[in-house]
């Protein structure tokens, strides 16, 4: 996985929690930690693009949107999936973003306290 910068526009797992609902978010959450997002790329106008292991082949074209609006976090998402938006495809690349900023800060934490 690659970031082109992963700090253009922060969001938190409660944003997600909002925007989506309880069983897409579950189930998005699972496809997350069962590794099925591949190529997750952000870039520095807060386009995230991924691929996402579905029950179909081939991987279903994720492509989010992340703006703000006065302090807003807004969302504006696409999938190859049939349903097209607000889907668990969705909720998957959002919630493997955050997982690594995690691992990637867990990281530099260590490398820190090796030093």
């Amino acid at each position: 996985m690659s970031f082109e910068d992963s700090e253009a526009i922060s969001y938190t797992i409660n944003d997600i929690l909002i925007n989506f609902s309880n069983k897409d978010y579950s189930r998005g959450e699972s496809y997350a930690n069962q590794w099925r997002v591949t190529n997750l790329k952000l870039s520095n106008d807060g386009h995230l693009t991924a691929n996402v292991r579905g029950s179909k082949r081939p991987p279903y074209k994720v492509a989010i949107q992340i703006t703000e609006n006065r302090g807003n976090r807004l969302f504006y998402g696409s999938c190859s999936y049939p349903l097209g938006e607000g889907c668990k495809h969705i909720v998957a690349t959002f919630y493997c973003k955050e997982l690594n900023n995690s691992l990637i800060a867990l990281l530099l934490l260590a490398s820190s306290i090796m030093v």
